[in-house]
């Protein structure tokens, strides 16, 4: 279960994650996760509010990049030295608008450090390096023994993702690294291609979509569904279908088989190849005990192998937002885990 540190730093790079959106995330997850609303943080300096989130001071930020300005093919990042605990931390922003999300999932792949990756992504993790990079050369040279932490929740995680490999593929810094990531999609494949895929771990809140979304997975997500529709349209009549539909009447049962019995695309198209999440884990926060999360710890190979499609679900949207994530960690169940 990695212990008590581990998931103090897993819900420490989630407030990073977090605060990467600006203010008026940080004080929609101040009130979700904690349900505190502080009105004296209302008009402070960008600066001062993300330092106040992630608990450090505002001369530890060396490089904030966070104001949102529209422009999806630049991702907003920061990055903060950490002397508590001798790290230096790179965060950046995830899916802010409607515009990120098609982003998300409309990609095509191109070759990436020895494999296949997500190419706006890929192409934004090069972006973010070219910009913070230097910052973070000159931090890590300064004080040796420093590990080196890359974050984000999203697109932002994908992009972590991708620039941890491309650091490890480069050898851009020679200090440890090592990756959280929160709610990443599909973004890189063969997983054999990652120096040191250990150093990344990835985490899923309950039922968020976006860890599923790729060209691949949405194409079988629109097959199924002309499927269903089709077998439906055969054999029910339009006002059982329109109930079924409005979630008035349940599924029939040779509808859920006919579902149960549905299978994807065994091919894959030029370029939309089934991308996986570079993790050598991935942990899923799942909220089984009133009030409280525990979570299930699944490889690449067992996610790909169990849950392959987009899973649907009323809640898949809300449940990728930064502050329900925020949430989870605020009330997960460690009595358990051991220090």
């Amino acid at each position: 279960n990695g212990g008590k540190l581990f998931w103090r730093e897993a819900k420490r790079y989630m407030s990073y994650a977090t605060a990467a959106y600006g203010q008026a995330m940080i004080h929609a997850a101040d009130v979700e996760a904690r349900g505190n609303f502080e009105f004296e943080h209302i008009g402070k300096e960008p600066i001062e509010a993300v330092a106040d989130h992630i608990d450090l001071k505002p001369e530890d930020i060396h490089l904030l990049d966070v104001d949102y300005d529209g422009d999806a093919k630049h991702l907003r990042h920061f990055v903060v030295i950490d002397h508590e605990n001798k790290k230096v931390v790179l965060t950046i922003r995830g899916t802010f608008s409607p515009q990120e999300i098609v982003v998300d999932v409309c990609a095509f792949s191109t070759e990436f450090c020895g494999g296949e990756a997500h190419s706006e992504m890929a192409s934004m993790s090069e972006r973010v390096w070219e910009n913070a990079g230097p910052t973070i050369v000159k931090l890590l040279d300064e004080h040796p023994g420093y590990e080196f932490i890359v974050t984000g929740h999203s697109l932002g995680a994908g992009t972590a993702c991708l620039l941890t490999i491309l650091v490890q593929s480069k050898k851009l810094v020679s200090a440890p690294t090592r990756c959280f990531a929160y709610a990443s999609p599909p973004v890189f494949k063969p997983l054999d291609a990652v120096p040191d895929i250990n150093a990344i771990t990835n985490f899923v809140h309950n039922n968020d979509m976006v860890p599923f979304l790729s060209v691949y997975s949405v194409r079988n997500l629109l097959s199924q569904l002309r499927s269903i529709q089709s077998f439906a349209h055969s054999r029910m009549s339009y006002q059982s279908r329109f109930r079924m539909f409005m979630g008035w009447k349940k599924l029939t049962p040779a509808i859920m088989k006919h579902h149960d019995e549905w299978e994807p695309y065994e091919e894959t198209l030029k370029g939309a190849p089934e991308l996986q999440t570079p993790a050598a884990r991935t942990i899923w926060l799942q909220e089984k005990r009133e009030g409280f999360y525990d979570w299930e710890c699944y490889t690449a190979e067992e996610m790909l192998e169990h849950y392959p499609n987009i899973r649907v679900h009323p809640e898949m949207l809300t449940d990728h937002l930064a502050p329900s994530y925020e949430f989870s960690f605020e009330h997960l169940w460690l009595e358990d885990v051991e220090d």
